[in-house]
Formats: structure tokens, sequence, C-alpha cells
């Protein structure tokens, strides 16, 4: 009897500290949930929101930091009071917050560069384009593994195209094209190589370079071989945009030799039927 009273006793002091934990969960969602939704008018009215009202909201977040420095919640905290110094137009009190972060997390490449990123992102919405252009090709050289270098030459490219610059938008394509393709020699027969490659091939396309796109998938088909996905997109540029019906129906004639039993087989039967 005493074995299980004692048993009993355990059990509950266990249940105690259980539900003192999902307690304490549940009391920093809600803090959480609280600064989100008092945060909401903010974002909508950008600038215009009461400076008491805009100290309160930040100081909920930091409330959130306090109460537990170090983890997802506070990390997420940080950025969204960046976020509210964003929409407030206090770009250098926002970069001060993104600064703190990557002193933090300088050793993480992929959250370095991503916070980066929004530091960067913060001078391109004051209209400090030199300044965000510096920063971005800070990631480039400085985090070159991380995901968000990859993207980079492709949104300073189209950056260019967004504010109908072509002549730099053309230059930022080819030095995209440049980078791409180093990085696809420096590391052949990998996930990021052939990600490299794709993104030489959408850069040739976003110039409207159909010519040099299909060249440049020709040179694939040498290392790799293409699949019937590449070969009917390869079709629909000869089709679509060259005006090309002898090229096209190659490539229509080769998916059909090479991959009789694919599904775009049949799909390539009905438009060989359509055209004649």
């Amino acid at each position: 009897m005493k074995n299980f009273k004692f048993l009993i006793l355990v059990i509950g002091l266990s249940t105690a500290f259980m539900c003192s934990g999902c307690s304490e969960q549940y009391k920093l969602e809600r803090m959480v949930w609280h600064a989100d939704q008092a945060a909401r008018p903010i974002f909508i009215n950008q600038g215009s929101v009461p400076s008491y009202e805009f100290n309160r909201v930040v100081d909920m977040y930091r409330k959130i930091i306090e109460v537990k420095p170090g983890t997802g919640f506070a990390l997420d905290a940080k950025f969204k009071i960046a976020k509210l110094y964003m929409a407030n137009n206090e770009f250098d009190q926002a970069r001060i917050e993104y600064d703190q972060v990557i002193e933090q997390f300088k050793d993480n490449q992929e959250l370095a560069a991503n916070t980066v990123f929004l530091k960067a992102q913060s001078y391109e919405q004051e209209k400090k384009w030199p300044e965000a252009l510096k920063l971005f090709d800070q990631i480039i050289k400085q985090y070159p593994k991380a995901s968000q270098a990859l993207s980079l030459p492709m949104y300073i490219a189209r950056y260019y195209i967004k504010n109908e610059d072509t002549v730099a938008a053309v230059q930022a394509y080819k030095t995209a094209i440049d980078y791409y393709q180093n990085i696809a020699d420096t590391y052949p027969n990998t996930k990021v190589s052939i990600l490299s490659e794709n993104m030489i091939v959408q850069a040739y396309m976003e110039m409207s370079s159909w010519q040099d796109a299909l060249d440049y998938i020709k040179s694939l088909d040498k290392k790799y071989k293409l699949g019937p996905d590449t070969l009917i997109f390869m079709a629909q540029i000869y089709k679509n945009k060259l005006n090309d019906p002898v090229k096209t129906q190659e490539i229509y004639d080769r998916i059909l030799r090479e991959f009789p039993e694919h599904k775009i087989a049949e799909y390539v039967k009905k438009q060989i039927a359509e055209s004649d």
C-alpha cells in the first residue's frame, strides 16, 4: 500500500512538472500571439501609428527575447522587431537589429547570409541601391556556400529589369551566367552544379536569348543526355519563340523515338496531329 501511495505521489509530481512546462510554453505562445496581433496595424498602416503604440509593440517582442533568450522564439522576435522598424521607416534602427543577429550567428552561414540579405533589402527599400549592392556582393564573397548567395546574381539582374535599366540588366545577367558557370565547373556532377546550370538557362530565357538558351541546353545534352521534360521544353522554344517548325519536329521525333512510353509522347502525337 505504501508503495502504491509512493507511485501515486511520483506520478502526481511528474504530471505537475509536465503541466508546468506546458503552462510555460502556453504562456510564451500567448505572448507571441498578442505581440503579433498588436503588430498587424503597424504593418498595415506603415509610418502612421502613434509612437507610444509602436514602442509598446516593440517592447512586447523584447519581453519575449528577455524571457527566452537564445531560442527560436527570441530570434523570431528579433526579426519582427527589425521588420517593425522597417515598416516605420526607421531603417538605421532596423539595421542595428540585423547587425546584432549577424554578430550572434556569424558562424551559421545560412542564417548570417539571410540576415545580411534582409539588411541589404532595408537599403533597397530606402532607395539606396549602391549600399544594397555592396551587401549583396558581400554575401556572395563571404558566404559562398549559402543558398542565398546562389540566388543573388539573378536577384540583382531582376532588380534592373524591374527598374527598366536594360543596359545594367544585360550586364548583370552576363555576370550571373559567368558566376553560375564557374560554380558548375568547380563542383561538377553535384546538386549545386546542376542547379547552377539551370540558372544559366533561366538567365538566357529572361534575356530572351532563346538561341543561347538552346545552345546551352544542347551542351548539357552531351553531359547528361536530356530527358523528355527538357526535350519538350526545347521544342516549345523552337515552336513558340523561334517559329522553327523543322527543329520542333526534330525534337518531337526524338521524343517518340527515345521515350515512346512516356506520357509526353502522347502530348507530342497530339501536337503533330494538330499541325498536319
